[in-house]
Parts: structure tokens; sequence; C-alpha cells
């Protein structure tokens, strides 16, 4: 089974080995342009079978184009014996695929799994006739990108007064946000200019991440996938 993990930066988690997908809603914001090197990284795969290593620099991705990229994950399954004499699992490491866009709300992503890309989805609440009707089923992500949360205005302003005694991963996150700020219904601030997933499994698995421009023009971003457990396979 996925662990959960809740953070105030807003990553979103795979869940089991039944793959589902988390809504991403909608930001509008305008930006402070991200500033980019003059030339840009060698294009990625164009489908899972030519996918790889995410480059370590700007992509440019053509309007309504979808690249795919790929990592593998490792899960040791060994048991251990806690003080009381129980066994435990291991617990899974936490994989991370961040993106950063050029152009706020242009480009997403969703993360795979050959099972997930193979075996479509039924919901159990589409039926006809009084039975099941798979006439609707399709395939699912395991997981997608999500805007990143940075908490609430009053913890950002907070940040930016004690920047000093804040950790550098959420420094990180913060920089290029956009100003005025943007925020939710909840007040919380986001940069429309990230999306993270993070995510881990009690099961060994490639992944594969799908990019893809919902823009009518080319755009640019940058791809990270870190982990602990997680390789790349040529």
């Amino acid at each position: 089974m996925f662990t959960k993990l809740h953070k105030s930066i807003g990553l979103s988690v795979v869940a089991g080995l039944t793959p589902f997908m988390l809504a991403v809603a909608p930001v509008a914001a305008q930006a402070a342009p991200v500033t980019m090197p003059a030339q840009v990284q060698t294009q990625p795969g164009s489908n899972v079978n030519t996918a790889g290593a995410p480059s370590s620099g700007w992509v440019e991705i053509p309007a309504k184009g979808t690249q795919w990229y790929k990592f593998s994950y490792h899960y040791d399954n060994s048991t251990a014996r806690d003080s009381e004499g129980h066994t435990t699992q291991n617990t899974p490491s936490q994989a991370t695929v961040k993106l950063t866009m050029d152009t706020p709300g242009t480009v997403g992503f969703a993360v795979w799994t050959p099972g997930s890309l193979q075996n479509p989805v039924h919901d159990p609440n589409d039926t006809k006739n009084g039975k099941s009707d798979h006439t609707n089923d399709k395939t699912q992500p395991v997981g997608v990108g999500t805007v990143v949360n940075l908490g609430t205005i009053h913890s950002y302003l907070d940040y930016a007064n004690n920047t000093s005694v804040q950790d550098q991963d959420q420094q990180m996150l913060r920089e290029d946000v956009a100003q005025p700020l943007v925020t939710d219904k909840k007040g919380n601030v986001l940069n429309p200019q990230v999306l993270t997933w993070v995510g881990g499994a009690t099961a060994s698995d490639t992944y594969y991440v799908a990019v893809k421009n919902s823009s009518n023009a080319p755009v640019h971003y940058m791809l990270s996938i870190s982990g602990p457990t997680v390789s790349f396979n040529k």
C-alpha cells in the first residue's frame, strides 16, 4: 500500500497499487517571467518507448505536445522486528517529481506505471440495466502534478522576515513567486509556475512521467525526478 504524505507545500501522493487521479484546480496567474538560459536541452521521448531520464536544463515543448520520461523505483521488501518482537515492513521511500514552467498554467504532468497504462479502470457506479457497464472504462494515471502551496499568507510573510530560520527547500519553492501573490479560496499562497508530485509504494516498479503542453504555443519547462531509491535505466 502506498503511504500518504501531507505537507504545507502541497505535495500530491500516490495511493496503493490501484491507480487514482488527483484533480488539479486551474490557477489563473500572471507571474514574473522565469530567467532561462539562451540554449535549451535536447528534446525528450515522444512516447513510452523512447522515454528516458530528464535533462538538467530547460526543455521546449511544442503547442499541444506531450513528452515522456521514465524512472525506476526500488522498494526493499525485507522485514525487521520492532522492540516488542513484531515483524514490520520497511517504510517506502519517497520519489519526487518537480516541474517548473516559464508560463504559469500551460504545462501539466501525469505519472503512470506499466499497469496503469494497460489496465482500464471501472467506475462501480457506472451501470446499465442493473449490470456493470464497462463502456466508459479508461486508463488513469497513478498521480498528477499539483500546484505548489506555500502555506497561508501569514506564514509566507513571516518567512519573508525570518528567512534565516527556514529550511532551504522552502526557500527554493518560494523563488519566482508571482507578484502580487496568488492565493486560493482558503487564503493559501500558491506558486503556479511549479507543480509537484511525491509518492512511494511497497513494490518496485517503473514509472513514466508524461508532460503535456495545453497551450497553443511552444513553452519551456524544467523537470527533476529524485529520491533515495530512484534510478534511471538507459
